[in-house]
């Protein structure tokens, strides 16, 4: 039985993978927020300093959350453990369930850029190995011994325009929050309601989310509170 640990020096490379896909959206949520107050009749009229004061309190926001992010990052990789004995890997890590696949239940062995992940015949029997992990050419001679290692699955579209992804929920708040249009409203709201439910069930039943993630994901139901509100006052109430 022998364990492996990721590489401190790894992570200088995956935050700043972090970085790369985080700003984007963070963006986007910022410029979001921002244009739903612009177009908010009860905030048209405000003064600069107003504007102001909401720009660095959304700037405050994202910089404290995008750092939160990064150190629960940083102690997930750092607590990564793989453990290959004689007819099993396992993978031990913060937050999340111990993962033990024997290797005669393994179906599949894919590596990318990122690294290898191995695949087992349960749901959510899935152990990604980082390349960044000790002895990484060892571990994939190994694995290549036990299954053929290839690549992964084509990516699906939404997978390759994470952005895009990003953007739609911005546009369907926007759309709620600014349009008077009943119609507009009503399926923009509705679509926006029917995303975030994906989103927290989705969340809540993927084996590789941390159970801190899945404890906060619960908040998500006070955004749709307000969204049905919105929805209910602008298309019924008005």
């Amino acid at each position: 039985m022998t364990q492996y640990r990721n590489l401190p020096e790894g992570f200088t490379t995956v935050r700043k993978q972090l970085h790369s896909r985080a700003i984007p959206v963070i963006l986007i949520s910022m410029i979001g927020g921002l244009a739903i107050c612009y177009f908010s009749e009860n905030m048209q009229n405000q003064s600069f300093y107003v504007w102001a004061v909401m720009i660095f309190f959304l700037i405050a926001i994202m910089l404290y959350a995008f750092n939160k992010a990064i150190k629960t990052q940083k102690a997930a990789y750092e607590s990564y453990e793989l453990t290959i004995a004689t007819d099993y890997l396992s993978r031990k890590q913060n937050g999340l369930p111990i993962v033990t696949i024997p290797f005669s239940e393994i179906t599949q062995i894919t590596e990318d850029k990122n690294g290898l992940r191995v695949k087992g015949i349960t749901k959510g029997s899935s152990i990604a190995i980082s390349v960044f992990i000790e002895n990484y050419l060892q571990i994939k001679d190994l694995l290549q011994s036990i299954k053929p290692i290839s690549l992964p699955d084509p990516k699906n579209f939404l997978d390759k325009s994470p952005f895009l992804v990003a953007l739609f929920p911005v546009a369907l708040m926007i759309a709620v929050y600014t349009s008077n249009n009943k119609l507009i409203v009503g399926i923009a709201g509705s679509a926006l309601i029917i995303l975030m439910l994906w989103c927290f069930y989705k969340m809540q039943t993927t084996p590789q989310i941390s159970k801190d993630i899945k404890s906060k994901s619960w908040m998500l139901f006070i955004v749709i509170a307000s969204t049905i509100a919105i929805i209910y006052y602008k298309v019924f109430g008005t």
